[in-house]
Parts: C-alpha cells; sequence; structure tokens
C-alpha cells in the first residue's frame, strides 16, 4: 500500500496572470492513488503532448507564414500614402528642390493618416476569421483554441505600432471594426493599450489616460482565460491604470491613474477606485459630480483646439 504527500495549495496572479506562488500546507494530506487514476493521468499526458506539437507547428510553421501574410497587408495600405508622396514629387519636377522637399515634407503627416486608416480596414478584414476565437471561457495553453487567438494578436500587435488606432479618433473605429462595441464620443489623446477587442464594451462619452491598458485575458499555470470587460458610458480612465478580463465600471465611474483593477471587480455608478490593488475611495452622490471628470476633459478638449 502506498500513500502520497500531496501539497499543492496554489495563489495565482499578475497583470497578465502568468505569476503562480505555490505555498506550502500547513499540514500533508494522505491520499490512495488508484489504477483509474494512473490511467486517467496518462492519457492527459498523451493529449497534452499533442497539444504541445500542435503548438510547436504554430509557431514553427503557421505564425511566420501569418506574419508574412500581415506584412503583406500592411504594405498594401501603405501603397496610396507611398503613390501621393511619389506622384507630388515627380510633379513637381521643375520646381526648386527646396520648395519640393517643403512640400512633400508637408505631406507626410496626412499620408501617415492615410496609411493608418488603410490599415484599421485591412487589419479587421485580416483578423475577421479568428474573432470567434475570443469568447468567455477558460482553455489549456496549448489548444486550438489559444493559436487561434495568437493569430488575432498577429494582426492586433502590427497595427497597434502605429499609433494613431489607439487614439481618437480613429480608436473607436479600430474597436468597432474588430469585433467590440465603442459608443460615441470616446475621446483618448495618446495611444491606449487595448486587447481582445470583441470582448470589450465601451459606453459613450468614456475618456481614457495615455497608456491606460485594459486587458480580457490571463494565463496561469497552463491555462487560458477569456473574460470580458465592460465600462459604462461617461467613464473616466486615468493614466497607466491597468483594468483586468472580468470587470465592469459602472457608469460615471472614475478610475484614478496608476490604478490596478483586478480580475472580475465591480465598480459601481459614480464610484472612485484608486491603489494597487484598486479599492473604494469615494462615491459621488449625484451624476453630475459623477460626471465631472469627464466634462472637464472635454473642455480642456475644447480649449487646447
Amino acid at each position: 500500500m502506498s500513500v502520497d504527500v500531496v501539497v499543492d495549495v496554489s495563489v495565482d496572479g499578475d497583470l497578465n496572470g502568468d505569476m503562480a506562488v505555490d505555498v506550502p500546507a500547513k499540514s500533508p494530506t494522505a491520499t490512495f492513488t488508484s489504477p483509474l487514476a494512473s490511467t486517467t493521468t496518462s492519457t492527459s499526458a498523451k493529449s497534452s503532448s499533442g497539444d504541445r506539437w500542435l503548438h510547436l507547428f504554430w509557431f514553427a510553421v503557421g505564425l511566420p507564414s501569418f506574419v508574412v501574410v500581415t506584412v503583406a497587408m500592411m504594405a498594401a495600405a501603405a501603397t496610396p500614402s507611398v503613390i501621393l508622396l511619389c506622384s507630388t514629387w515627380d510633379g513637381l519636377v521643375s520646381a526648386p528642390l527646396v520648395a519640393r522637399l517643403l512640400l512633400v515634407g508637408m505631406l507626410v503627416a496626412p499620408a501617415y493618416f492615410l496609411f493608418a486608416l488603410f490599415a484599421v480596414f485591412g487589419g479587421s478584414l485580416l483578423a475577421w476569421p479568428f474573432r470567434g476565437a475570443l469568447v468567455e471561457g477558460k482553455w489549456p495553453l496549448y489548444s486550438p483554441q489559444v493559436q487561434r487567438y495568437g493569430a488575432y494578436g498577429v494582426v492586433m500587435g502590427v497595427v497597434h505600432l502605429l499609433l494613431l488606432p489607439r487614439m481618437s479618433p480613429l480608436a473607436g473605429l479600430w474597436i468597432n471594426l474588430m469585433g467590440g462595441r465603442c459608443g460615441k464620443r470616446l475621446f483618448c489623446a495618446n495611444p491606449v493599450g487595448f486587447s481582445d477587442l470583441p470582448l470589450l464594451t465601451l459606453g459613450d462619452d468614456v475618456v481614457i489616460g495615455s497608456n491606460a491598458v485594459i486587458i480580457c485575458h490571463q494565463a496561469t499555470r497552463g491555462s487560458f482565460r477569456l473574460s470580458p470587460v465592460r465600462i459604462g458610458r461617461g467613464v473616466s480612465i486615468g493614466t497607466h491604470a491597468v483594468i483586468l478580463g472580468g470587470t465592469t465600471v459602472g457608469d460615471f465611474a472614475t478610475v484614478a491613474p496608476n490604478s490596478l483593477v483586478q480580475p472580475g471587480t465591480v465598480i459601481g455608478k459614480g464610484e472612485v477606485w484608486a491603489g494597487v490593488p484598486a479599492v473604494q475611495i469615494h462615491r459621488h452622490k449625484t451624476e453630475a459630480a459623477a460626471a465631472a471628470p469627464v466634462a472637464a476633459a472635454r473642455r480642456a478638449l475644447e480649449v487646447g483646439q
């Protein structure tokens, strides 16, 4: 007769869910290992091995191929901008060199905006077949579901490098085209870290500070979890704030700068949360008071214009 001592008390969780800490138990538990349990473990090991081979095939063949396709899409998106600049340069062949350089230089910014616009539409088309992988649930880290999620992430990552799709006014269009739901008048003057857009819902008049991050996924101890994030109308999210999967933020709530909102948090209407991890520090008594941060941000924008 054999007795196995099982000591496995786990505490999981960090920003991306990649940390696992084993805490020793105070008293071990004696369990009897049956032949049936051994058979189950063997079957599970074979399945895990198959998933790992699939994972290796994806990284060796599938991922590089998809990256090539994505780069080709970006090159196609840049073509109109390149044509605009080159045709302008050639059309001024008789003009002085300084005048040609100045005019083409003035067109660089509009050409870059045009490139970002075409990249937003091209990226959404390329990611369309993989949007079905972004549904709420939990899967093994090496499963086909997660590989499809990786293909979607490649498009997200490449288009994110352009910065403009993560800023107003393209951010709302980008979210909706990629499968998310974004209300009217989204304001993010500087790049924001969006991910897993089909699981993201933003209400009207949301203000998001620079370098804030909204993440709908977690990877913990060999598993991968996707959970939706719902942001109500009139919400203000401070700069460098991090909101993790499964979070619901009520209307006119405020998440203070540099705060970490843990997975599954529910922030009520008009509440103010701050800290690491974020906790409630205040609650506005009226809707007008709760909407004040958003109104102030919009007034500052109008003054700046």
